[in-house]
């Protein structure tokens, strides 16, 4: 079944910041998503195995599986799930990089949450 941002989608987010971390899941959750949230890409990998998740939200630089790691390990899984990294590290280079791993989208940080909401248009509107 395609989901449409009318449907309730169930969004993987992926950041070791707690902080960044929990701001992006309770604000997603006022609007009406469901969220998984995950400090690493070991767990994020684990999380989208396990969940019937319609799209990830990750951090690109975490400790022990960054987000480049775990969105070529989806990718081998599904070419499909849209995929948001965010980065506070600004080069062409790296956000080419992201894209040709996989990333459906690259945003730099810091971004505004409701950036987040309008990305979710192009994929699902």
């Amino acid at each position: 079944m395609k989901r449409t941002l009318n449907s309730k989608l169930t969004v993987l987010v992926v950041d070791d910041e707690e902080f960044i971390r929990e701001e992006i899941a309770e604000y997603l959750t006022l609007k009406g998503y469901k969220t998984i949230s995950c400090e690493d890409g070991f767990k994020g990998q684990e999380a989208f195995e396990e969940n019937d998740v319609d799209i990830i939200i990750t951090d690109v630089k975490m400790p022990k599986c960054d987000g480049h790691t775990m969105i070529q390990k989806i990718r081998l899984q599904s070419k499909s799930v849209p995929i948001i990294a965010l980065t506070g590290h600004y080069a062409e280079t790296d956000l080419d990089e992201l894209r040709e791993e996989g990333a459906s989208q690259t945003m730099l940080k810091p971004m505004r949450l409701n950036e987040l909401l309008e990305s979710f248009e192009a994929f699902f509107g």
